[in-house]
């Protein structure tokens, strides 16, 4: 009976198809920011973010052309249409942060800036279907930020079959608003 109404998710990955018939509805507007006018009307530091921010290439479009993030905001957040899929929180709101290119990777100051983004921008949820195996200082102080302030995170434990989550996840004892899975 949850469906997520009110709740903003960011989708902190590869950004997703902004056009997606099954996404488009949900997704996030920052309604302090005028759209097209070269300006940072919010004075949040990023000019025309109106559909979120793309750390990977430095610009205002998160248009996944990856199928990733796409894939995870689906999961999420696919509105309840009649058609598609349906997400397990389909009328919540979508914030698209992009931190991974084209290929997938990324860096992690990347990651870290989209944690820190997602967090001033009003997420009530991080999510992160991304890892390494090396840890990072840059991204644990963004989950300490997430942490101060009452932002939960969900982070990939990983695919390689380890007894250990690959990190970010494996910081889940360290914070108590970090959910590996």
């Amino acid at each position: 009976g949850y469906t997520g109404e009110g709740v903003v998710v960011a989708v902190v990955d590869t950004g997703f198809d902004l056009d997606h018939a099954d996404l488009n509805d949900n997704l996030w507007t920052n309604i302090h920011e005028i759209p097209g006018n070269g300006r940072d009307d919010d004075g949040n530091g990023f000019v025309d973010d109106v559909y979120g921010w793309d750390f990977a290439y430095n610009d205002a479009r998160p248009n996944d052309s990856n199928g990733h993030g796409t894939h995870v905001a689906g999961i999420v957040a696919a509105e309840h249409n009649g058609f598609g899929v349906t997400g397990v929180a389909s009328d919540a709101w979508i914030m698209p942060v992009q931190v991974l290119g084209d290929s997938g990777a990324g860096s992690v100051l990347d990651v870290a800036a989209g944690i820190r983004y997602a967090v001033d921008n009003g997420a009530d949820i991080i999510n992160l279907s991304l890892g390494s195996s090396a840890p990072s200082r840059s991204i644990q102080s963004a989950l300490s930020y997430a942490d101060q302030n009452d932002v939960l995170v969900v982070a990939a434990a990983g695919n390689s079959g380890r007894s250990q989550p690959d990190y970010p996840a494996r910081y889940g004892a360290s914070y108590s608003n970090l959910l590996s899975v």
